[in-house]
Order: C-alpha cells, then structure tokens, then sequence
C-alpha cells in the first residue's frame, strides 16, 4: 500500500496542501515520465561523453586481445590503431552524443521529480522504510539500500528547501551523468561502508537512483490495499507504471556509460524482477531483462574463480558469490518454467556456494571475523543451529547441478540411457538432502507447530520446495521416456501442492512480501503438481494398472486441488503480470473438478461434456486441448516439455 497503515500519520502531506494542489500533485504523479519538450538551460554544463571502449569486462582465453597478447609488445603496435585516428574518431562520436546527453540529463530530471513529488505524499517513507526489515532481505540490494535511501533522502530534502527546485533537480541530475562516467578502485583494505561510499553521499550515482525506484516499484505493487489515499485503482496503475519506467530509465542511463559494476548488475536483477512482477513471467520484456543480467554477470567475470585479492575483500566475494546465486538460480528456475534451455551452464561456469553468513558479518574487524569463521563447517553451513536468510538460496545452488541435468533430459533433443540418468540423478539427489543441517528440515506436520518466526517458514518452505521440485522434475523426465506416470511423481506432485496449499492458508504468518513470494511458488511450484494431477484424475480407467497400488486417492487429489482454486483469488487482481495465467489455471482445474465430481447422468442431462470426452475411452483420453489447455503456461500442457501429454496416450 502506498500510504502508512496510520491513515492520520500517512495522509500528514496531504494535509498540508489545498485540495487543488492535492489534485495537481496525483497528475503528476501519473502522468508519464516521456521525453519531455522542454529545453535545458541555454549553456549547461556539458555531459561527460562516453568512451569508446571503456569497460570491455571479463575476456577469456580464447578471447582476440588474449592472443595479441601472445604476439609481443612489437606485433602488439601494429595492430593498434593510430592515436590521431583514435583521437578523431572520440572526437566525432563525442560531438554526435552531445544533443542527446542534453536530453539524458532531462530525462534524468523527469526521475528526479517524480522521486521528489513521491516525497511530498509520503509514499517514500510508506513503500520503503515500512518494508525494511519486513521481508525485504530476501532481495538481491537490501542491504546497500537503506544506505542508499539515506543518501538519496538527504538530496531531495535539500531540493525541497531550495528556492528555485527545477533548476536544482537540473543541477542534481547533471551532478549524477558525471559521478556515474567515474570508475574507481576497490581495495582489500576497504570496509563494507568505504565501498558503499562510492554509490553515496557525494558519488552518488544512477546506479543508486535505479535501486532505489525500482524497490520502491516492486513494494508498490505487492502491497495491494492503498488506504487512505486518493489515488483512484486508474491513478494507481499509472503510478506503477511510471516507477517502472524509472527504473528502466536509470538503467538505460547506466547503460550508456559502458561502466559495469557490482551495483550495475544488481540493478539488472532487480529490473528484471520489478518485470517480472508487472509483466508476467511468461512476457519477452521479462525474459529479456534476464537475459541482460546474465551477460552482465558473464562480463564481470563472475563465472570465473572469484577469491579474495587486492582488488576483492571478503565482504565483497561473498556478495559477487551472492549476486552470480541470484542470476543462476532464476536462470534456472525460468528455463524450468519456460521449458526453455538455461543459460548458465556448469560446463562454462565455477558454480558460487555463498557461505552461510547474515550480511551484518561483513562489517566486522578482521580477528571478529575470523572467530565467525569458525562457526562455519565445511560445506559452508552455520554450526550454530541458526535458520539464516540465505539457506534457501545456498540450497538451490546446491542443487543447481543436479537440475540442469534433469534438464538436460527434459529439453534435449535425443537424451541417451534415461533410466541410467534419473537412477543416478535420484541417488545425487538424496543425498544432498541428507548432507543437509537438521536444522533446515522440518517436516510438514511440525513446521506450523514449532514457533518459526515468518523469515524461517519462508526459508524452511523454500528448502522443501526446491527439493520436491528437483525430485519431481526427474521423475517428469524419466516419465516422457516411459510413457507412463509413475505412482512416485504423483506422490511427489501430491506432496509438493500441499506445502504450497498449506503456505497459502496461513499466509499471515509468513513475511511482508508473502504476496510475491506465495504467487511466484504457486507458478513455479504448485501448477505443475496440480497439472500432473488434474490429468490424472481425467485418466480412463484402462490406462490404471489393477496391480499397481495408488500413491494418492482420487479424494486427495481432489481435496488438494480444490484448496488450490480456492485460494487462486488472494494471489491474482487484474493489472497483475501474472494475471492472465492465474485466471486460466483456476478456470482450468475448475472444469476438472466440477467434471470429475459431477455425475455422468446429469452432466448428459445439462449437455455437458459427453462420457468419451471425460476419459472413459482412449480416444477421448488422446484429446488434452478440449480441457482448455490451449494458451500460455497451461493451454500449451498438450506440449510442454515438461508436462508433455503425450505419455497418457494409452
């Protein structure tokens, strides 16, 4: 919600103005952050201009200026270009982005309003400080950005008391194009705040700008109830869309100087998220923004050896380690969901394990520091019998390998010894279960017994899930090889959709940004439990083996199923990115369920579905897409990868 849940404390701004420039503020707020017409003044300071190599990041062996550094210092000349044309050719393309580094400084200006006019209605304070601390350690950034905020706070205050604010958001933005055109240097003898000083205060930075919108974007549109304002739900979504814009403004800007850097490539990842989240998974804006991220993280060298040296501290190989965790596991994920090949592969990458620290170790003294050290075993897991934050994500690395052989498999064009395959993959895969602290395995009947605070269900679940999903991904391979569903994925699929049915029932107990992280697993987690086991409840009683004993009842499926679409509603409001997909997959497992309940006798008498279509024959077994399984994630079931139909064909 934008405004505080003290309406009195949030409507504070409000109070101040008259209802007119009330009504002129909301304008301003939704109106759309466009290249504007105006002019900059007469003679502004000029934008530093980009270089034309400036940053070409991490080249490896097989790169070009690796073998020119082989030829030698004297064949090495003879390929560089001549300094004069270098010189002109800097010059030329200096001249031509002049106009538009007038126009950048503009658009930077347009951000710079918008974040100040979100100050005057005290949306800031409401979408950023309330959710400090409240969830938001599960983002990639949360740490650098209430230092960022701070900063970037201190700015627009100091905007708001000027006497002429359009030119001093002009100045600020000008201010900003330079700090952002400046490399600098990281020492192993700089502390964590020394390295965020570089994004800050002073050097303040578009980088800075960028996270900052774009957590104040994705907050926007998680909380949901906007009490006590006077945004219509219109207003509102024009609001969500102009932070959106800004963060892919700030971005672009970024993009501009050809300057990679850690916050660079943390922005990345958060605009891709903040897409996600107003987009839809399923969106090309979506996936491509992932896309970006992941050749930042390959230009960085982050899929290389990352160890401390003069240039890396600790602090700051724990969050490279962190930040390549994020990127690989999302890529991951969305191949997985996408049925689409990864990105990232181990063949090409040191797969990064962050060690289990909260952030806060990073700041301590080095002998502090040590002494933490040596609660940390040798796989990298606290031995104090902590639930940390970042379990769930060192979980999903560990498994990541595992994963991308399933997948392998899955979206393979001609995969060899299957069998073989998912005997070895389910062998590898209990056993990084076992390998596990006690302490991050729960079981299902105890986890809302034990009084986990809502950060340790949120881990504990997450844990479980990645574990289930690795399990029943396999189990899914080894099925399109055999043709036939095996009672141990709908065993895995039944258990599966019950810890997600159970998060969703209590989803109070759980964290500020439950909403997000409950619709994220519902997709990625849930639809394709409850698509396995919708199917399997159409199938015709001739494809059941009478020998083979049922893993789950018919009872249970329907039980959890309809737990399911009963809960859909609380996760899914037109606007959302996700939308679309929801709606179908309630309409979906509906139909099942009224299908399968209903008697064949009144569903002939209501010119319903006829008995053949309903499975009672193989022909109509053969025929998925007339269950509506014909658009996006669930209309195209008949021919995913990962949830092919084409098993059940008798």
């Amino acid at each position: 919600m934008f405004l505080s849940r003290e309406p009195l404390q949030a409507l504070e701004a409000f109070g101040r103005l008259s209802v007119a420039e009330e009504r002129d503020l909301v304008d301003r707020l939704c109106s759309p952050i466009v290249p504007t017409a105006s002019v900059p003044p007469a003679v502004p300071p000029a934008v530093p201009p980009a270089r034309l190599y400036p940053n070409p990041g991490f080249l490896g062996s097989s790169s070009f200026e690796a073998v020119v550094h082989e030829l030698g210092d004297q064949n090495q000349q003879c390929v560089t270009a001549p300094e004069n044309l270098r010189i002109d050719r800097e010059v030329a393309r200096a001249a031509a982005q002049s106009t538009q580094g007038l126009q950048r400084v503009q658009n930077g200006a347009d951000v710079l309003r918008l974040a100040l006019n979100l100050r005057k209605l005290n949306v800031t304070k409401t979408l950023f400080y309330e959710w400090r601390g409240h969830g938001s350690e599960q983002f990639l950034g949360s740490t650098c950005a209430t230092l960022f905020q701070d900063s970037f706070s201190a700015d627009m205050a100091e905007i708001e008391r000027s006497t002429d604010q359009m030119d001093s958001v002009l100045s600020m933005s000008r201010r900003l194009f330079d700090n952002s055109t400046k490399p600098f240097e990281i020492s192993d003898t700089m502390s964590v705040k020394e390295f965020y000083s570089l994004y800050t205060g002073s050097n303040l930075r578009w980088e800075t700008v960028g996270i900052i919108m774009t957590f104040i974007g994705m907050t926007a549109i998680e909380n949901r109830n906007w009490r006590a304002t006077e945004l219509t739900e219109v207003e509102r979504q024009h609001l969500i869309l102009n932070l959106v814009e800004a963060s892919d403004t700030c971005l672009l800007f970024c993009e501009t100087f050809d300057n990679l850097n850690d916050m660079h490539i943390t922005l990345l990842h958060l605009n891709f998220l903040l897409h996600s989240m107003f987009d839809g998974d399923q969106s090309f804006k979506t996936w491509r923004r992932l896309h970006d991220a992941i050749s930042a993280l390959f230009a960085l060298g982050l899929h290389e050896e990352i160890v401390e040296g003069p240039k890396a501290p600790f602090f700051v190989v724990q969050l490279r380690k962190r930040i390549f965790a994020r990127i690989h596991g999302v890529d991951m994920s969305f191949a997985t969901f996408l049925g689409r090949p990864p990105r990232i592969s181990k063949r090409f990458c040191c797969i990064h394990v962050p060690l289990d620290l909260d952030e806060e170790v990073y700041e301590y003294e080095r002998e502090k520091l040590t002494n933490e050290m040596q609660s940390i075993d040798q796989n990298g897991w606290n031995t104090k019998g902590e639930i940390r934050r970042h379990a769930g994500r060192r979980w999903s690395m560990i498994l990541a390998t595992i994963r991308e052989d399933i997948l392998e498999v899955l979206l393979g064009r001609h995969p060899t010894n299957v069998p073989d395959t998912i005997a070895r993959i389910r062998v590898e895969c209990e056993a990084a279960w076992d390998s596990l602290p006690a302490m991050l395995k729960s079981p299902r009947d105890a986890l809302w017994h034990s009084g986990y605070s809502p950060k340790q269900l949120d881990t504990l679940i997450l844990i479980k899930l990645f574990y289930l999903h690795t399990l029943f991904l396999a189990e899914r391979a080894l099925s399109r090889h055999t043709r036939e569903i095996s009672s141990s994925t709908l065993s895995i699929a039944y258990e599966m959709l019950s810890w997600v049915n159970d998060a969703m029932i209590r989803r109070d107990r759980l964290s500020t940004f439950a909403h997000t992280s409950l619709a994220w697993r519902v997709a990625s987690f849930a639809l394709p439990a409850a698509a396995v086991l919708a199917l399997n409840l159409l199938r015709p009683a001739s494809n059941i083996s009478l020998n083979r004993q049922e893993a789950v009842s018919r009872t249970q499926i329907i039980e959890g199923l309809s737990v399911l679409t009963a809960h859909l509603d609380v996760l899914f409001e037109p606007g959302d990115g996700n939308y679309q997909l929801f709606c179908e997959a309630k309409q979906v497992l509906q139909s099942i369920l009224e299908i399968v309940i209903t008697p064949a006798a009144q569903r002939q008498l209501e010119d319903s579905i006829p008995d053949s279509a309903m499975g009672l024959s193989d022909e109509g077994w053969a025929s998925v897409d007339q269950w509506a399984f014909d658009s996006d994630f669930w209309a195209n079931l008949s021919d995913h990868p990962l949830l092919t139909t084409e098993m059940y064909d008798g």
